[in-house]
């Protein structure tokens, strides 16, 4: 059976963002999606999801400058230091908040870099690195 989120990016809209949380909640939604969580510090979304009852399915690492029109940070040459920053932001918002997911969008990289260094850059991620492995958590019906 499968379990829901609200996404409250797009959902209670009419709401501040951190009471947005307490909407889901009342809703029926038992967990949250947030597209967007760098907009406020990690501790008011602690004590807004505990105040809520709500648990975190997922949110996105930082997306650099995607939102305004620019490439994004993830897998781009050249943003390598960027991407690692984002990362490790993420590992601390994620230690607390405990989602079993978290998003890594791909950005759109411009046609001038080729595909070559795309994936050049990928190899270089930080999520390939052996110790960010041992981070994942099992996936459920797929064995550890």
């Amino acid at each position: 059976m499968p379990r829901f989120c609200a996404n409250i990016t797009l959902m209670f809209a009419d709401q501040p963002v951190l009471d947005r949380l307490a909407a889901a909640k009342a809703a029926g939604f038992p967990a949250v999606e947030v597209q967007d969580i760098w907009g406020h510090p990690l501790d008011e979304w602690r004590r807004a999801s505990e105040a809520a009852g709500v648990e975190w399915a997922l949110f996105n690492v930082p997306l650099g400058d995607f939102r305004d029109g620019g490439p994004g940070i993830a897998a781009m040459p050249g943003r390598e230091a960027e991407f690692r920053a984002a990362i490790a932001e993420t590992r601390r918002y994620a230690a607390l908040l405990r989602p079993p997911c978290v998003n890594v969008l791909a950005g759109a990289p411009p046609a001038s870099v080729g595909r070559a260094r795309l994936r050049d850059a990928c190899q270089q991620s930080p999520l390939r690195r052996r110790d960010a492995r041992r981070d994942r958590r099992p996936r459920r019906g797929r064995g550890a």
